[in-house]
């Protein structure tokens, strides 16, 4: 929510457009900059592209993600270990980057799925299927000498 974006530093987010205006609006509150960053974006579909919406066809593989799960992925497109290991490495630059401060990343929710996965598989707080993550949710992530944690 807009009550966390002011107690932010610094705003990062993902390349594609409706981040970057999610990012816009947040970081004009404060006139801090946004950076954006690659690898942020949505997990790749592959083969699904063009389709018609069917939440059947993602439901299976997001409840493994969130149990911990990441190999399922999609013919053509990402896993879920994918997805992570391409969003962590840019959330690790950006926390080396700014070490102590706080930060507002806006990605998208298919990103946060896998990283509920990993962070903090299972989680009672954390989106429970797939359909879980409301446009513009806020979730804390913080790190430390131990790694990423659910806030």
């Amino acid at each position: 929510g807009l009550a966390l974006a002011t107690a932010c530093d610094f705003r990062v987010c993902s390349e594609l457009s409706r981040a970057v205006q999610t990012a816009e609006i947040a970081a004009g509150v404060l006139g801090l900059p946004v950076q954006v960053r690659e690898n942020l974006q949505e997990f790749a579909i592959g083969d699904l592209v063009g389709r018609a919406w069917d939440q059947s066809l993602f439901d299976p593989n997001v409840s493994s993600w969130l149990a911990g799960d990441l190999t399922p992925g999609f013919t053509g497109g990402e896993t879920g270990q994918q997805v992570v290991d391409r969003v962590l490495t840019v959330l690790d630059d950006v926390a080396d980057q700014f070490r102590g401060e706080t930060l507002l990343v806006v990605t998208h929710g298919g990103v946060l799925l896998a990283l509920w996965g990993r962070i903090s598989p299972g989680s009672a707080v954390g989106p429970q299927h797939a359909d879980d993550v409301p446009h513009c949710a806020s979730y804390v992530f913080e790190r430390d000498s131990d790694g990423w944690r659910a806030g």
